[in-house]
């Protein structure tokens, strides 16, 4: 049932990002709109050629569905983080490399912050 809930969360979520409604989606992938909101609440379980055919149609590749999924069931993510997630996914290598730099330093320095506090 977890897994249900998070393809859900997951694929509403990048539907959202993408400013798609319901409506629109039916008509790209051709399943109705009740059953693809049921999908996004967890309340019915899509087939792989269903979910497959959403993201398609979101222009997601796999990996990008499979990582966000992957993580939204590890980590329990909201709706702007699995955003985040896919806006990096399209990120050129330097800009990524950018973005982790920034992290690591940001990390460092939270952890000199702890260190700072434990020493007190």
């Amino acid at each position: 049932m977890e897994l249900q809930i998070a393809v859900g969360k997951v694929l509403r979520a990048f539907r959202k990002q993408k400013k798609f409604s319901l409506e629109k989606m039916e008509s790209k992938i051709n399943v109705s709109s009740s059953y693809l909101s049921k999908v996004e609440r967890g309340v019915s379980n899509a087939s792989l050629d269903v979910i497959e055919r959403y993201y398609s149609a979101l222009d997601l590749n796999t990996d990008t569905f499979l990582s966000a999924l992957n993580i939204s069931v590890q980590h329990k993510l909201d709706e702007d983080e699995l955003k985040m997630m896919n806006d990096y996914s399209k990120l050129n290598r330097k800009e990524k490399e950018s973005i982790h730099f920034i992290i690591n330093r940001m990390i460092l320095a939270k952890g000199n912050q702890f260190s700072a506090d434990r020493n007190e």
